[in-house]
């Protein structure tokens, strides 16, 4: 996995935790707000079960969303690392070593038998 997608991945899962977050923020203030609308100050056993489980589940995304953020900082991290190493390796510098004249002098490969080989006219 490229460390981009490993990001994107991570962020996804952060975005993930938050909305689980909230949904479960909601439904807990629908009811309080049903218990209050019907005049109530105590919640029913079934919406007090209801209330600790949203509650659990609340803590829980806060956190994956906690594990999930010291991931993205590492992973964020390595990609700075991989975008610096990038950028260094398209970096060139001079060696001050001097190239190798240009003599004038063709060189090829030698054939046997002349530049045509076995075609002379035998």
């Amino acid at each position: 996995m490229h460390i981009n997608d490993l990001v994107a991945s991570i962020e996804a899962d952060i975005s993930s935790a938050d909305s689980r977050e909230r949904q479960a923020r909601r439904e807990l203030d629908g009811i309080i707000s049903g218990a209050q609308a019907s005049g109530r100050r105590i919640l029913t056993a079934d919406e007090d079960q209801r209330s600790e489980t949203l509650f659990h589940d609340i803590d829980v995304a806060r956190q994956a969303r906690r594990r999930h953020q010291e991931k993205l900082t590492r992973a964020r991290d390595v990609q700075d690392d991989e975008q610096r190493i990038d950028e260094l390796s398209r970096q060139r510098r001079g060696t001050g070593a001097a190239l190798p004249a240009y003599d004038e002098v063709a060189r090829g490969a030698s054939i046997p038998g002349g530049p045509y080989g076995a075609c002379r006219g035998r």
